[in-house]
């Protein structure tokens, strides 16, 4: 895992996300497949309601996620997105002003540790891909749950490069894509299943109503706020 965790460490050493051209060729990235079956996942796994749904996406990038929630067409949805790079926002501006329905959406520039957003405010917070780059994970956990409406869920989600290779595989034939690819992606941006069992993000829970599920090659985070 010497490689997965260089690519953390450089990752986190990052005060503004990703800019400029990276920031360009990630939202190709993030458009291709394997991207796209974890978001349609983690759109399951919100479970949206047909009532009001106040969502932020924490670190939504260039607004992938934001704009499939759209394609629901839910009139009662609210969804929020929220990056650290200025051109990732651009990107999902961009993005969004193109979907269609009836749902409202917002990106805004900010930092996921210390979320601009009052107490309270949203019905789900989601994240996918975040957590590796964040240097203080406990911090970014907490706002979560303060901004957090009493009862909900937030869900932070990381590909893991020591998923078994068995469910890489399984996971690979339902995305239609390479389980080596996966490997690697993982590899570069993820965090190792044993980080959530014994290493840095289980200590960064402590005290936290939190669960941990595998599920595929992702790892999901739960924390509810009582």
């Amino acid at each position: 895992m010497a490689v997965n965790t260089l690519a953390r460490k450089i990752q986190q050493a990052g005060k503004l996300g990703i800019p400029g051209l990276a920031a360009k060729i990630y939202e190709k990235i993030a458009g291709y497949k394997l991207m796209s079956r974890l978001h349609s996942l983690v759109i399951e796994r919100l479970n949206l309601g047909e009532g009001v749904n106040y969502v932020l996406d924490a670190g939504c990038g260039p607004g992938h996620l934001l704009s499939k929630l759209l394609d629901l067409k839910k009139k009662s949805l609210y969804a929020i997105g929220l990056d650290v790079s200025p051109e990732m926002v651009v990107l999902a501006r961009k993005r969004l002003l193109a979907c269609e329905g009836p749902g409202v959406s917002d990106v805004v520039a900010g930092d996921a540790m210390r979320l601009p957003f009052r107490d309270n405010a949203f019905h789900h917070v989601v994240s996918t891909g975040v957590l590796h780059h964040i240097p203080s994970p406990r911090d970014f956990f907490l706002e979560i749950l303060r901004v957090l409406r009493r009862g909900a869920v937030g869900r932070v989600y990381e590909f893991s490069p020591d998923t078994p290779w068995r469910k890489i595989k399984e996971f690979s034939r339902k995305a239609g894509v390479s389980p080596l690819l996966i490997k690697i992606v993982s590899s570069l941006h993820g965090i190792p299943r044993r980080e959530y069992v014994e290493g840095y993000v289980k200590k960064a829970l402590e005290g936290i109503n939190y669960k941990v599920n595998f599920i595929w090659v992702a790892t999901e985070v739960e924390l509810r706020k009582t």
